[in-house]
């Protein structure tokens, strides 16, 4: 029986390695293509209804490498940002910072556009030249009749994963937030906000280009330790019984 035990565990030691291991085999496999051109479609509506001639700025933030990693490109490169492993409230926390540092540094935008009837701006490499990598949208806030629209911030990466289809997608579509006020209370907001007085950045830490599946090395460490535990546990059993 106790034998029987020892075997059990062997086993489930090397199956637990295997599982462990296997996801980086499947997103080793999953390369970007290096000279696919990209894409991304803006719409941008509220309430459901289009919103037409508001302006959006891109901005390059980082490359992507060989290697599937984001480095921060030369105009953000001495900026103390995470740009890898963010959920998606830290990404919009990484959008609201690198806004304003660009708003700070007066960096200008890669490409910018307008959105047609249907709320629609397109960027692309055949038209404005994009180029794989992590990109910031910016849009500008539009009065209409009595109020003002507004855009959230957004990161977008291109290409972008898409996990249901265990590839990458060289054509994204983004829908940035809007959100609408009285323009009379954002007249009073952009007077009040004159008077108060910006926060500095913290610049202690170093900005961190880690890789896009980060946990995957660590896990790989945690499979190979189980599967040194296991030969090691089948061969001292082996010594004790050489001495039996």
């Amino acid at each position: 029986m106790e034998k029987m035990k020892q075997r059990f565990f062997f086993v489930m030691v090397y199956i637990l390695g295997f599982i462990i291991i296997f996801p980086q085999q499947v997103f080793a496999a999953a390369s970007i293509e290096q000279n696919q051109s990209v894409r991304v479609t803006i719409r941008y509506e509220y309430d459901k209804e289009p919103i037409s001639e508001t302006a959006f700025d891109m901005y390059y933030v980082a490359e992507v490498s060989d290697s599937n990693e984001f480095i921060l490109a030369e105009d953000f490169k001495d900026y103390p940002v995470v740009i890898n492993g963010r959920d998606s409230s830290e990404w919009q926390e990484t959008a609201n910072r690198l806004y304003r540092y660009v708003q700070r540094e007066h960096i200008l935008p890669c490409s910018s556009k307008m959105t047609d009837q249907s709320g629609c701006a397109v960027f692309s490499t055949e038209g404005e030249g994009l180029r794989q990598g992590l990109y910031m949208i910016v849009g500008h806030a539009q009065t209409k009749g009595d109020y003002v629209y507004t855009p959230q911030t957004i990161m977008v990466s291109l290409p972008a994963y898409d996990f249901t289809e265990d590839s990458w997608s060289y054509d994204v579509s983004v829908e940035p937030k809007c959100s609408r006020n009285d323009k009379k209370t954002e007249d009073y907001n952009d007077s009040t906000k004159k008077n108060v007085q910006p926060k500095k950045e913290n610049k202690s830490k170093l900005p961190q280009t880690g890789i896009l599946w980060w946990p995957i090395s660590t896990l790989s460490m945690i499979g190979m330790a189980f599967i040194i535990m296991g030969i090691w546990m089948i061969h001292r059993e082996k010594r004790r019984k050489s001495f039996e």
